[in-house]
């Protein structure tokens, strides 16, 4: 008989496809089921093809190993070679279904001219706020982003102004589109998003995704955005280390700060010792402390030390406190060690 995985690689069906034709009739899952030995991952495929009942973990699956999947767009309107793609007045209706995102996204990398991929954004007008928040959709209009002339997508801005930029700039997929205006547009022409972020950076670096939008405006903003923004976090590092989220964008922040920056906001962090425990206790907050033991003193370091020491249990029984309690263990190390050599410690110098 003739193999199922015949012909050269540009020329086999997808597997999943394969799988499910296998799984249609009787022989064809036999005959799909003489390689299944040897190889497990086809197997469970064909299983998968083969059962009879919708289970609730199904819409995890490819759309094509689904039972009764809804009806997606024309077969012919499948890319790469399987029918041209007609997307003229259909753009936001694939838009917001898993498979048509795609298609979608396809034809703007693909388009020959300026003008097709134009026409193509210009269907989102009037649903940007729709598709900032929708889990498809939003990648359609990062790609827009992406491959359009700013120029003719004004609109963007105009509608996410128009509907909540807070809300958007803090959303799990809005704050994507968000990111990516900062890397595409020129400054002038999102000023009004990026001065609503700027004033109220605290509320942004201390939210789950609203803290992504103030770090990419720290990696691609201008230079008055990063100004402002080391500003408030030189003022506010330690309010803002109380919160892993606020570590987060404090960290991306020191990488544009002097050597005596960042001594000056970990020696306002020892100021507050409360916060050490709940910073040991997050990978950002962690990562910081780590990072204080390698640019405070020597004296600052013991004083950090002894105050972390106070919850070191507590610090210990974190998932990410081993770190911590590691650099606690080789200060003590280093601190015997000196004694041992000397017989007594030198004297301690000035603090900074």
């Amino acid at each position: 008989s003739t193999p199922l995985f015949s012909g050269a690689p540009s020329e086999q069906r997808p597997l999943v496809e394969l799988v499910v034709m296998a799984s249609r009739t009787e022989a064809g899952a036999e005959r799909f089921g003489t390689v299944a030995k040897a190889y497990p991952a086809q197997a469970l495929l064909a299983r998968l093809g083969m059962r009879r009942r919708r289970e609730m973990w199904e819409a995890y699956l490819p759309q094509p190993l689904q039972i009764g999947s809804p009806a997606s767009p024309d077969a012919s309107d499948a890319p790469d070679g399987m029918g041209a793609i007609r997307l003229n007045g259909r753009v936001w209706t694939l838009s917001q279904q898993a498979q048509g995102c795609r298609w979608v996204q396809h034809g703007l990398q693909s388009a020959s001219t300026e003008d097709e991929r134009i026409a193509l954004a210009q269907e989102l007008r009037g649903h940007v706020f729709e598709a900032c928040t929708s889990p498809h959709a939003n990648h359609v209009l990062q790609r827009c982003i992406e491959t359009v002339n700013p120029e003719a997508l004004d609109f963007v801005v105009d509608e996410m102004m128009a509907a909540s930029v807070s809300l958007i700039a803090r959303h799990k997929y809005g704050c994507r589109v968000v990111q990516r205006l900062v890397e595409r547009f020129s400054p002038s022409e999102i000023r009004p998003i990026v001065d609503h972020v700027l004033e109220d950076i605290g509320g942004f670096s201390c939210h789950p995704y609203g803290t992504y939008v103030v770090q990419n405006l720290l990696l691609h903003g201008t230079a008055e955005n990063r100004w402002r923004i080391l500003q408030f976090v030189a003022g506010n590092f330690a309010t803002l280390c109380a919160v892993p989220h606020g570590c987060s964008a404090a960290a991306t922040a020191m990488a544009w700060m002097s050597p005596k920056e960042r001594r000056d906001c970990f020696e306002g962090l020892l100021a507050e010792p409360r916060r050490l425990t709940a910073m040991a206790s997050s990978r950002p907050g962690a990562s910081l402390l780590v990072r204080a033991f390698d640019e405070l003193c020597m004296p600052q370091c013991r004083r950090l030390a002894a105050l972390l020491s106070e919850s070191a249990q507590a610090i210990d029984g974190s998932p990410y406190g081993r770190c911590i309690i590691d650099c606690l263990e080789r200060l003590a190390g280093s601190r015997s060690e000196s004694s041992a050599a000397g017989g007594t410690s030198a004297p301690e110098p000035p603090r900074l």
